[in-house]
């Protein structure tokens, strides 16, 4: 009963900081990739691996994903260009440069695999949930090519998305969601998620239903407790959609 209580006591907070931060970064954004497209962050490494389809290639709306694009924080005209060509502490490409993100989950065991040996990312096993339980991944990268988007570093394509990152671990067990092998989930992770012809601002949202299940000491611990389709549900109303870009 013990471990239980703990167990309960660490995933809530840690449930509510994944969440608060994707909503966070989700609220920035100028663009989300609609329903329909295929989003491809890397050609090799597992911590960007789609697991469900065995491949590289991650579709919105069918595999647990969501893609976009955040704009600038210093909005200044080839500042993007200037800070990819000249970094310096205060000539940062984080800063001046569009973002893009994508929140995707992978089975724990897959996860494990691939960072093994490699320190602070490395959870560590739990043989009673390691392929059952799903981790939180965030994946970034910068706009930073000038050849991408007739040449100012920015682009909707997903073609244009940058490449060579690692995926980070955000959140550790998780349940399965529809999208994933467990074929008795029934809700997404991502949800409400915009079409093409929906974005534009006021009419772009994206749902997360987000939960923690971990077994501990022959106990299911779930947060929020209750039955398999239990989550807490946020929806987000990216504000940034439909304004003007920036070249950059």
């Amino acid at each position: 009963s013990a471990a239980g209580l703990q167990a309960r006591n660490d995933l809530q907070p840690e449930l509510q900081l994944a969440q608060n931060y994707m909503a966070s970064k989700l609220s920035q954004a100028s663009y989300v990739f609609p329903v329909g497209d295929n989003v491809q962050m890397t050609s090799s490494g597992d911590t960007t691996k789609n697991y469900v389809s065995l491949n590289y290639n991650w579709k919105v709306g069918t595999h647990p994903i969501v893609a976009f694009i955040i704009p600038p924080k210093i909005v200044t005209v080839g500042g993007c260009q200037s800070a990819a060509t000249s970094p310096s502490p205060t000539n940062q490409v984080s800063d001046k440069c569009y973002a893009f993100y994508a929140f995707y989950i992978m089975r724990r065991d897959n996860y494990l695999a691939a960072v093994l040996g490699s320190g602070a990312d490395n959870p560590g096993p739990s043989p009673t949930n390691d392929t059952t339980a799903w981790v939180l991944m965030e994946y970034r990268g910068y706009y930073t090519t000038p050849a991408a988007y007739g040449g100012n570093g920015y682009s909707q394509a997903t073609t244009d998305i940058p490449t060579g990152n690692r995926g980070r671990l955000l959140m550790d067990f998780l349940p399965s969601y529809a999208g994933t092998t467990d074929t008795a989930a029934t809700v997404k992770l991502f949800d409400a998620l915009p079409t093409t012809s929906s974005q534009a601002a006021g009419s772009t949202t994206v749902t997360m239903n987000l939960a923690a299940l971990q077994n501990v000491a022959q106990q299911i611990i779930r947060v929020p407790a209750g039955t398999i389709t239990t989550y807490n549900t946020l929806t987000v109303y990216p504000r940034n959609v439909g304004k003007t870009q920036l070249i950059n």
